[in-house]
């Protein structure tokens, strides 16, 4: 699916603006970026087969809320960081939890 979406876009986009789409890989953030975003959703599909969906999905929201915290203090110097770790603090104790239980 991501492959026909991709393709899509990659045609609209050449259609659209009349450029190249693989002169952007040649930046070593776009490549870094590319790769680990691919290998990321190999790794959340195997996910699957291993455990179970509620686990994956809790684990996957998880680490996009760390990354969100990581992001907004870093790049747009967000207040109060000590109350969103705690909250995230919270949310992973409560995927433990479920990992257990389940």
């Amino acid at each position: 699916m991501y492959g026909c979406l991709g393709i899509y876009l990659g045609v609209a986009s050449v259609y659209t603006t009349r450029k190249n789409l693989l002169r952007h890989l040649k930046r070593w953030r776009v490549l870094i970026h590319a790769v680990t975003g691919g290998l990321m959703s190999v790794l959340v599909s195997f996910a699957f087969l291993f455990a179970p969906s509620s686990i994956i999905i809790t684990a996957k929201r998880t680490s996009a809320i760390l990354w969100a915290i990581i992001s907004g203090n870093r790049f747009f110097h967000e207040q109060h960081i000590g109350a969103k770790l705690v909250s995230l603090g919270m949310l992973s104790i409560s995927l433990g939890m479920l990992a257990v239980l389940v």
